[in-house]
């Protein structure tokens, strides 16, 4: 998937720009309520899935590629928050202790400005949407607690619907992507920009840098066979070049 992802600069392009495309994409059907031509409650809920895809897509690409675990069970609120608004930096923070990441590293990082937005609208029209007046009923309506992603019991969104909400609000916009690749694609675009960079990705990814080189391993070669065709090519160039000579050079 991640090789398809690398030589399809199509691809790319929307997936910076994922948060943003999902976003939009909601608030057009989401606009329409109370017109004339109302959507059915079916559309609404795929409005609803794409805003909680933008906004578990903003956390991966604007914040940190962390595991769904993590961004699952991440409060917004409350002591201890871990996905919570600074107001000291006026920006939002993502803070994981080391005892709940898989390889105990703690997680601290400043979410990038462009995530604001996203934040700010899943909060109060996506996340009281769900709460407040679900699509499909009250009896639906999940409950408000401090989690980011609220569930019906009170608890952090259920493993199944949390993966499901983010692929199923992905193929609405035609982009197929589930939320572990969401990881090998940050890792694809450091590694893009700085070859070198196994360092820097892996603690990104809070991974071992041999595990990144394990698998990104296909980068290194791919970009000397490229390093190769072109001298190559310049090879032919140059021999094809025209070349003063005399008689016997030109037989």
């Amino acid at each position: 998937w991640i090789k398809d992802f690398a030589s399809n600069p199509a691809k790319q392009a929307k997936a910076h720009r994922l948060p943003e495309t999902l976003m939009n994409a909601a608030q057009v059907i989401l606009a329409r309520e109370g017109a004339n031509c109302k959507p059915r409650k079916g559309e609404i809920m795929t409005a609803l899935r794409m805003g909680v895809a933008a906004m578990q897509s903003a956390i991966l690409f604007r914040a940190s590629p962390v595991r769904s675990t993590n961004i699952r069970f991440a409060r917004y609120r409350g002591d201890g928050a871990e996905f919570a608004l600074d107001a000291r930096l006026k920006k939002v923070r993502f803070q994981v202790p080391g005892a709940s990441v898989k390889n105990g590293a703690d997680i601290d990082e400043i979410a990038d400005d462009d995530l604001m937005p996203i934040y700010e609208w899943y909060i109060s029209v996506v996340r009281r949407r769900l709460i407040e007046n679900h699509p499909f009923g009250a009896e639906n309506n999940h409950v408000d607690s401090d989690f980011l992603f609220p569930s019906t019991s009170g608890k952090p969104m259920g493993k199944s619907e949390f993966a499901a909400n983010f692929r199923r609000g992905c193929c609405e916009i035609s982009f197929d992507m589930e939320m572990h690749q969401a990881r090998h694609v940050c890792t694809y675009w450091i590694l893009s920009i700085d070859p070198n960079a196994w360092s820097e990705a892996a603690a990104l990814l809070g991974d071992k840098e041999a595990t990144i080189r394990k698998y990104y391993a296909w980068l290194d070669l791919r970009k000397a066979s490229d390093a190769g065709r072109k001298k190559l090519r310049e090879a032919r160039t140059a021999r094809a070049r025209h070349r003063k000579g005399d008689f016997t050079d030109a037989a």
